[in-house]
């Protein structure tokens, strides 16, 4: 087996290998770790995603980012999980296990060899060998020395009729929904009709929500590609009265899912429901097209040892979950290569979480 480094002239062969294999979804593409490497410039990320060949086909691919956070380097994606090395179809079990001992070896050098304290992985629940394996997925990450620190996200399959569908949603979602398709419209952006009128708008009001201008333009001008180019969809709520936007949501599309990314409204329109409108609004385009899987997103339900989170990320997964689904389980795992890293950060997750246990924080409805 021999490494080929990712770049310029190769880049259209890594996007195909990654529409052809059931181990990658829109994550492992160059159009995604573009955005990565833009998004944090402050992490002054390094681009060592490399392939597999042998044989002189290619049989794998494995994305990889160095990043600096606070002098100190890691393998990750601005400061969360690497999609883990995704494989080409038709390898026997064998085989595969023998590809996955090659990367993670390569990748354990070059940490020594860069001087790299950490690396993050994590794997891709809308990729089609996730979803559609006969098996539960299972972490393998944890036999090459990395330590298990997943959790949940939300995934609907959409194929059942839409009043199947409908009836999965949450009793009050529905009445939001309901109220709200009285008063507005939406307007989507996609492929060959995209708007970039519409998409400037969504970013004027994501800023607003964000108070502050958070990342470069570049990762907006990349994030519109990806709706021209189908990859991405954008859904604008309007409202009837005024024909003024009250809303957005935009979504990534890849393969047989869609995974709902970010949202904004306008806040002086509280007693209008846009996101819970917008968002239905998606789930029936999506049937539409004939996609299967929509992942509403992360789900937490309080703080816990390794993800100290707010009570506002506990109430937008209760939000999310809301539009029905199952609990799939995203697998993240971390490997230190500095003792030192390691300690501090561990401290600093028990103290969190001893501060949590100490203010006995409220558990979260059983019903959920």
């Amino acid at each position: 087996m021999e490494i080929i480094l990712l770049d310029k002239t190769n880049e259209e062969l890594w996007n195909t290998f990654c529409k052809e294999s059931d181990d990658a979804w829109f994550w492992h593409t160059t159009y995604w770790m573009d955005y990565v490497t833009n998004y944090r410039p402050d992490f002054q990320p390094q681009q060592l995603s490399f392939f597999v060949k042998e044989d002189n086909k290619f049989i794998a691919i494995c994305p990889l980012i160095l990043e600096d956070h606070n002098g100190g380097k890691e393998f990750s994606f601005s400061g969360f999980g690497i999609p883990v090395p995704a494989l080409a179809k038709g390898l026997s079990p064998k085989i595969q296990k023998k590809v996955q001992n090659f990367i993670y070896n390569y990748t354990d050098q070059q940490a020594q060899s860069l001087g790299v304290k950490k690396a993050i992985f994590r794997f891709s629940p809308l990729a089609p060998g996730f979803l559609e394996s006969e098996l539960p997925p299972a972490n393998y990450l944890t036999k090459y020395g990395y330590l298990d620190r997943s959790f949940d996200t939300q995934i609907a399959d959409i194929s059942p009729s839409i009043e199947t569908l409908k009836n999965s949603v949450r009793k009050g979602h529905k009445y939001d929904i309901n109220k709200s398709s009285r008063v507005l419209d939406i307007n989507i952006s996609y492929s060959d009709s995209a708007s970039r009128e519409m998409f400037d708008l969504y970013c004027e009001m994501h800023r607003k929500d964000a108070g502050i201008y958070t990342r470069s333009q570049i990762t907006y001008d990349l994030m519109f590609e990806w709706i021209k180019l189908g990859y991405a969809v954008l859904l604008g709520a309007k409202a009837k009265e005024t024909s003024q936007f009250t809303g957005f949501a935009y979504f990534i599309t890849y393969k047989n899912g869609i995974y709902y990314a970010s949202a904004s409204k306008k806040n002086d329109l509280s007693e209008v429901s846009t996101a819970h409108f917008i968002l239905w609004e998606a789930v029936k385009w999506s049937k539409e097209r004939n996609i299967k899987y929509f992942e509403f997103g992360w789900q937490f339900y309080r703080p816990t040892f390794h993800y100290n989170t707010s009570k506002k990320e506990c109430d937008i997964s209760e939000f999310k979950r809301g539009f029905g689904g199952e609990r799939i389980p995203q697998i993240v795992a971390e490997k230190y290569y500095d003792s030192e890293l390691f300690e501090k950060e561990y401290r600093l997750k028990i103290e969190n979480y001893k501060k949590y246990l100490n203010e006995k924080g409220t558990e979260p409805n059983e019903n959920e």
